[in-house]
C-alpha cells in the first residue's frame, strides 16, 4: 500500500456590501477560486479531490479587507499570488490581458481577442471570461460587447452591473 499526504487548501467567506456573501479558496500557491454566487458547495465543486479543504479565515484577512474596500468604491489593486489550476494557455493569455484593464474602464471581447493576437477568437474569449475562477481579482466584469452591451457574467448580470457601478461605469 502506498501512502500519500494530501495537500491542504483553505476556504473562507466574506460579506461584501451590495454583493452579499462570497466564498474564496486558496492553496499554498495562492488564491485559486472566488465564488460570487452559489455558496460553499459551488466553491468546492470542481476543486481538486486530492486537496483537504479547511475553513480558516486567517489566510484571507488581507484579501478580505481589499474586497471590502473595493465594494465601498475604493480603487484597489490585487498583487496576491494566484493559483490558476487547470487553465489552458489560451485562458491564461486572456486572463493576463483582462488583468491589465484599468479600474473604471471597460474593453470589448473583440478588443481582448485582438490584444492577445487572436482576432477571430471573440467567442473563445467570451468562454475564457466565463471560465475565470477568480472574478474581481481577474476583473472580467470589465469586458463588454463591442456594441456597448453588457455581455455575460458567470454570477449574473445583476452582479456584473453592481461591480461596474462600484467603479463608476454605467452600462
Amino acid at each position: 500500500m502506498i501512502w500519500t499526504r494530501m495537500a491542504k487548501g483553505f476556504i473562507s467567506r466574506v460579506n461584501l456590501e451590495g454583493l452579499g456573501t462570497i466564498w474564496l479558496a486558496r492553496t499554498n500557491r495562492g488564491i485559486c477560486r472566488i465564488v460570487l454566487k452559489g455558496g460553499r458547495l459551488r466553491l468546492l465543486d470542481g476543486l481538486t479531490e486530492w486537496m483537504e479543504w479547511k475553513e480558516d479565515h486567517g489566510p484571507f484577512r488581507k484579501i478580505s479587507q481589499k474586497l471590502k474596500a473595493l465594494t465601498l468604491g475604493n480603487k484597489v489593486s490585487f498583487k496576491e499570488p494566484l493559483d490558476i489550476m487547470d487553465a489552458t494557455p489560451f485562458q491564461r493569455a486572456v486572463w493576463r490581458k483582462i488583468a491589465t484593464i484599468p479600474w473604471g474602464e471597460v474593453r470589448s471581447y473583440a478588443w481582448l481577442a485582438r490584444a492577445i493576437g487572436r482576432p477571430r477568437a471573440v467567442r473563445a474569449v467570451g468562454g475564457a471570461c466565463n471560465a475565470n475562477p477568480i472574478p474581481i481579482i481577474i476583473p472580467c466584469h470589465r469586458v463588454v460587447g463591442s456594441n456597448g452591451s453588457i455581455g455575460g457574467f458567470g454570477a449574473g448580470l445583476k452582479v456584473k452591473r453592481r461591480l461596474l457601478a462600484i467603479e463608476g461605469i454605467r452600462i
